[in-house]
C-alpha cells in the first residue's frame, strides 16, 4: 500500500481526500498543521510515497513547507490549492512540483495524477 502525506487545513476536504484515496488503496496520513506534518516527515521520510500539499496553510506558507520537505527527501509532491493564478503555478513548477491542481477538482483526477506521478518516479 502506498502512503500519502496529505497537508490540507480544510478538514472537510482533508477527510474527503483521505477517504477517497483509501478507496484506491492509498494510506493517507493527514495534517492540518504544516509544522506537525514536517515533524512527522522528518522522523520517517521513507514512510511516504508522495505528498499532497495545500499552499494556504496556518503557521507556514505551503511553498516554504514544500522546500523543507524536499530538503529532507526528494519526494514527489502534488500541489493542491485554491491559488490558481499563473504566478503561483509558475513558482510551484520552478520549485520542482510534480503537478499542480487548482481547487475545486474531482477526487478521481487527483488519484489519476498521483498514479501518473508515481509512475514517473519509478522510471527515474
Amino acid at each position: 500500500m502506498k502512503r500519502v502525506l496529505l497537508i490540507e487545513d480544510d478538514l472537510v476536504l482533508q477527510n474527503l481526500i483521505s477517504e477517497y484515496l483509501e478507496e484506491y488503496n492509498y494510506l493517507c496520513t493527514a495534517f492540518s498543521n504544516p509544522l506537525d506534518a514536517l515533524e512527522t516527515f522528518k522522523q520517517n521520510p521513507n514512510n511516504f510515497s508522495i505528498a499532497i500539499l495545500d499552499l494556504g496553510l496556518p503557521n507556514m506558507d505551503g511553498f516554504d513547507l514544500f522546500k523543507k520537505l524536499k530538503q529532507i527527501k526528494d519526494l514527489p509532491i502534488i500541489i493542491s490549492t485554491a491559488r490558481d493564478d499563473i504566478g503561483n503555478k509558475i513558482y510551484g513548477y520552478e520549485l520542482g512540483t510534480d503537478d499542480y491542481l487548482s481547487k475545486p477538482y474531482e477526487p478521481r483526477e487527483l488519484v489519476l495524477r498521483i498514479e501518473a506521478t508515481l509512475k514517473k518516479y519509478k522510471k527515474i
